[in-house]
């Protein structure tokens, strides 16, 4: 008898919840229409709030990950020596320099004043983020008090989607009930860890029970939560799940989780309810399978992945 093993059955029963999978030929139908007569205003536009000193590399992945599934422009938001990395490293990306403290983002980076007022600044960010199609908050943006500030700023002003990534879950697992709040649709990205923090859970429990763990949060804050994992679970607030079946270990890098969220908000600006983040959960798993087939397991970075995406876009279109 030949039986496949390589999903686990129990993630299927665990809850009494609609629970699919995606397929090339589903992935494909879901991809936004590209109209022949566009411009870059057709495919929206992304506002990037990523990066700290120590990790400025997080907001040059995440807009490249936007850039690479369809985004019509994306607009980083980041301090000045964020800025010079994204300079360096790609010239499709504008950027919009921000004050900060201590090498990070605080509410004046939203609210300059005085001394902290850059140079040239015509109008406070606060006052643009509405303008954007999408906003991604929190890879790599550090943990302080004046960061958690910063992201509650944020949450509190938005009435354009979220992706809440990695720093900025960090900055509400204090008070989860500030996703309760929120103006527009929110996707949440935690790895087991950070999922932790966020409900209390140990990580083995969530581990044991990641379906029906992501599916509980997602119907209690009324969020998309994406569940990082071997298998990826994608919970809606409906109740209804995805488990996405691309990827392998390749993926157990840093930076990858920048790409996915930057890929996420790319489709999201092109129009994607939010199904965005299984169609590119399952486009991130499939580009780290053909890097790695390249490059081996081992071998593979979060560059590897962005480069491998057009690829997989194109075969999904073929």
């Amino acid at each position: 008898m030949v039986q496949d093993i390589w999903l686990p059955v129990n993630l299927f029963n665990e809850a009494d919840v609609k629970v699919q999978t995606l397929t090339d030929k589903e992935a494909a139908l879901m991809l936004p229409v590209r109209g022949q007569r566009s411009n870059k205003g057709s495919f929206g536009k992304v506002l990037v709030f990523a990066g700290c000193n120590e990790m400025p590399g997080a907001a040059s992945l995440a807009c490249s990950g936007s850039y690479a599934v369809g985004a019509g422009l994306v607009c980083a938001c980041v301090l000045q020596d964020v800025a010079k990395v994204i300079h360096n490293w790609q010239r499709e990306v504008v950027t919009r320099i921000v004050s900060g403290k201590d090498g990070m983002y605080c509410k004046e980076s939203l609210h300059p004043v005085g001394a902290l007022h850059p140079v040239g600044a015509l109008h406070p960010v606060s006052d643009e983020i509405n303008n954007y199609s999408v906003v991604v908050l929190g890879p790599g943006i550090g943990r302080s008090a004046d960061v958690a500030e910063f992201v509650h700023e944020i949450l509190s002003i938005a009435e354009a989607p979220i992706v809440l990534d990695a720093d900025a879950l960090f900055a509400v697992s204090a008070d989860t009930n500030i996703l309760k709040t929120l103006k527009a649709p929110c996707i949440v990205t935690p790895h087991p860890g950070e999922f932790s923090r966020l409900t209390g859970f140990s990580v083995q429990d969530i581990l044991d029970n990641p379906l029906t763990a992501a599916v509980d949060f997602a119907r209690e804050y009324n969020v998309v939560t994406l569940l990082k994992d071997a298998h990826t679970v994608i919970a809606f607030p409906n109740g209804n799940a995805c488990i996405n079946t691309t990827g392998n270990n390749a993926l157990a890098k840093g930076g990858t989780g920048d790409v996915l969220a930057g890929m996420i908000a790319g489709f999201i600006a092109q129009g994607c309810d939010s199904s965005a983040a299984a169609l590119a959960a399952f486009i991130h798993g499939k580009a780290g399978e053909a890097a790695a087939q390249r490059l081996s397991n081992y071998s593979v970075t979060a560059t590897d992945v962005i480069d491998c995406v057009p690829m997989v876009m194109s075969s999904l279109i073929a």
